[in-house]
């Protein structure tokens, strides 16, 4: 199954969630996706070729304000362990997007 369908229920997914799905790390028992920062950092530096700074604060404007703390709509782990290990499977990540996301055409 894929990701996209995996998550297809899911009402707030980061978009492009061809993209971000990846960096998708599991389901909260509230029933709200969980997203690594960490996987978002990277796949921010890797698209548009930010700097680990750069990265954090655009997500930090225009992705996680979004959140509201009585009823998180996606929630974001901080752990360093959901991030990618391999640059090769972040590349193709970005790879991926970049052929079939109608914005990156």
């Amino acid at each position: 199954m894929s990701i996209n369908k995996k998550f297809a229920d899911y009402a707030i997914r980061i978009e492009p969630a061809e993209v971000f799905d990846n960096a998708i790390v599991g389901i909260s028992r509230d029933k709200v996706l969980v997203y690594s920062h960490e996987r978002i950092v990277q796949i921010l530096v890797a698209q548009n070729n930010y700097t680990t700074e750069d990265a954090i604060e655009w997500a930090d404007y225009n992705i996680y304000p979004i959140i509201d703390a009585e009823r998180p709509q996606f929630k974001v782990t901080y752990a360093s362990r959901y991030a990618f290990k391999s640059k090769k499977r972040l590349k193709d990540i970005v790879r991926g997007m970049l052929d079939h996301h109608p914005r990156y055409r």
